[in-house]
């Protein structure tokens, strides 16, 4: 970005027309650029478009990139992970260890797939805990599979549910979490 911006002001150093005028009004103890933009509002109108111009097709560009970097990472994560763990997932695991390989599967397959939802972490300013037990809700656990799988009690699975509920407006209504969740 600073290259740029040094080449736009070595272009202002190079006009002919600008050069000129720099001339008419020599620097008396302050920066020429400073009496120069004072004497010609218009030149200092341009320089503030033209630093607007570099700004956003530098924005863009980092747009692009990012754009194909999310690409490349679920390009890996479809082609090279799941792949991995589709085969290690049929070696003799326990039940649990089954469960938890489907859970990776899941949430790496979330990441992979490009939402156009809402993050519901941010939106409804979920802390990490509930996040967690959203996720495994969201995909068709039981309290007490989430409580053996993140290893605390059901008491504590059932406080992060209501919290959830509440946090996210249906507390006092009939509606099915798993399913609220799907649909968000």
């Amino acid at each position: 970005m600073m290259l740029q911006l040094k080449k736009i002001d070595e272009r202002f150093e190079t006009d002919p027309i600008i050069n000129r005028q720099t001339k008419a009004f020599p620097a008396k103890g302050g920066s020429s650029e400073r009496q120069l933009d004072d004497h010609f509002p218009d030149m200092q109108e341009k320089r503030i478009l033209e630093y607007e111009m570099t700004i956003n097709v530098l924005l863009k560009r980092l747009q692009e990139q990012r754009t194909e970097l999310d690409k490349i990472v679920t390009d890996r994560i479809t082609e090279i992970i799941l792949p991995f763990l589709a085969r290690l997932r049929e070696t003799r695991m326990n039940a649990d260890q089954k469960t938890l390989i489907d859970i990776i599967c899941s949430n790496l397959k979330e990441m992979a797939i490009p939402s156009i939802k809402k993050n519901v972490s941010r939106h409804f300013c979920l802390t990490p805990m509930e996040i967690k037990v959203a996720n495994l809700v969201k995909q068709g656990n039981r309290t007490k599979e989430i409580a053996t799988i993140l290893n605390c009690s059901q008491k504590t699975i059932d406080y992060h549910r209501t919290s959830i509920r509440r946090k996210l407006g249906i507390r006092n209504k009939q509606v099915n979490l798993g399913a609220f969740l799907l649909s968000v």
